[in-house]
């Protein structure tokens, strides 16, 4: 999956078959930026998997199911897409980069999400992912968390490595590989203050 990264009415959603061909197009999207890939949500009773973007310029969240049988993905957003980093304003309040995790212990779901600039600290936004009651899905903020230089956008990714970080980790990027921040993915989902193991500047 990958996003074309313009303003509605061109921006879109691709969904690419392993042959590399196009297999949908879900156009209409208000500068879709990044987008992320979770199994086992539970909708309607049922575990579902989805793909979740962040739609800039909506301030917005858009939530698809992924068809197991190999069909269309079908948007699933509650009230059409989830409201995130709510109370700002300007860049502030673009969602870009995004990172999806599902806690072991639980099932549950969880989102992080970076805007396009924001504060020093509490840059990052967490949201829990979970059925509306009606078979769709919203997104609860939880918490705002981690450090920001300043110098740039900051995207965010998951990343496993081996038995030693077996749920794996987030790792933060502002601009590029020489700056970054790691957290234990586990230790975000399960605590308030997610614990820093590697600093670099």
């Amino acid at each position: 999956m990958g996003t074309n990264r313009v303003k509605a009415p061109a921006g879109a959603l691709v969904v690419f078959g392993l042959d590399g061909k196009i297999r949908q197009t879900i156009s209409g999207l208000d500068r879709p930026n990044n987008v992320d890939v979770e199994y086992g949500l539970i909708v309607g009773g049922q575990p579902t998997d989805i793909a979740v973007l962040t739609e800039r310029l909506k301030h917005r969240l858009r939530i698809f199911k992924i068809s197991r049988d190999g069909g269309l993905l079908t948007d699933i957003s509650s009230d059409g897409g989830a409201p995130v980093l709510e109370g700002e304003t300007g860049e502030r309040s673009e969602p870009m980069g995004i990172a999806l995790y599902r806690r072991p212990r639980d099932g549950a779901v969880f989102a992080i999400i970076s805007p396009k600039t924001g504060p020093r600290q509490g840059y990052l936004w967490e949201y829990r992912l979970e059925d509306d009651g009606a078979g769709r899905v919203k997104a609860t903020q939880v918490r705002r968390f981690g450090g920001f230089s300043g110098t740039d956008g900051i995207e965010v990714v998951s990343a496993g490595l081996g038995p030693q970080f077996p749920h794996g980790l987030l790792v933060v990027m502002n601009a590029g590989p020489k700056n970054f921040l790691v957290y234990r993915w586990e230790e975000i989902a399960d605590t308030g203050s997610p614990t820093l193991k590697v600093a670099r500047r």
